[in-house]
């Protein structure tokens, strides 16, 4: 009895942490991001239930990867607005990430372009030769 008086305090405590459930979907393999993408509840509409399915959908090799859907919907949570401050933060968080990835993939583009025009410099030069 006296357990689930003190239950009642944390009424999300079955609810993983946010950063836990982040550090899990990252840490899985394409097998365990697939077991968590169909565990997730899309009627629960908390936001700690919105932040799994948007982290979930911005990872990749699972069935439900959508970064699009995903930036939106950790772009709605980041705002703060209508999510506790631990969901706000881990939705910050993984935007931060998703930036980095989207800036590395920028900048190894570029750097294919350069190393394709400096193949171009080299072969016109031994062709002069």
């Amino acid at each position: 009895m006296l357990l689930s008086g003190c239950a009642s305090l944390w009424p999300h405590a079955r609810e993983p942490d946010p950063l836990a459930y982040l550090t899990q979907a990252l840490a899985a393999d394409a097998r365990g991001r697939e077991a968590l993408w169909r565990g997730v509840d899309a009627a629960d509409d908390s936001a700690a239930a919105r932040l799994r399915l948007a982290l979930l959908q911005s990872l990749p090799h699972h069935s439900g990867h959508d970064p699009v859907a995903a930036r939106e919907r950790l772009d709605a949570l980041a705002s703060g607005a209508s999510a506790p401050p631990d969901v706000t933060a881990v939705a910050r968080l993984r935007l931060a990430g998703m930036d980095e990835v989207a800036e590395c993939r920028n900048e190894a583009s570029e750097l294919r372009q350069r190393l394709g025009r400096v193949v171009d410099i080299e072969r016109r030069l031994n062709r002069a030769n």
